[in-house]
């Protein structure tokens, strides 16, 4: 099964690396946000892929 929200992951010495990250935040269409410059481990992708791991470990462990 894949994920697309975590396609690109990388794990060199037990450290995740999550590319391509939006970095800050503003509101604005969406052609703005996917333009804007992007980082590796930005704290806003983090925080969003901790949620996204912690809510799939509940839906598969029912």
């Amino acid at each position: 099964m894949g994920f697309t929200s975590i396609d690109g992951v990388t794990v060199k010495e037990n450290r995740l690396t999550l590319p391509s990250i939006c970095i800050g935040t503003m509101v604005g269409s969406y052609d703005y946000y996917v333009d804007r410059p992007k980082e590796k481990n930005d704290l806003h992708g983090i925080g969003a892929f901790v949620m996204m791991c912690e809510e799939c470990s509940r839906a598969y462990s029912k």
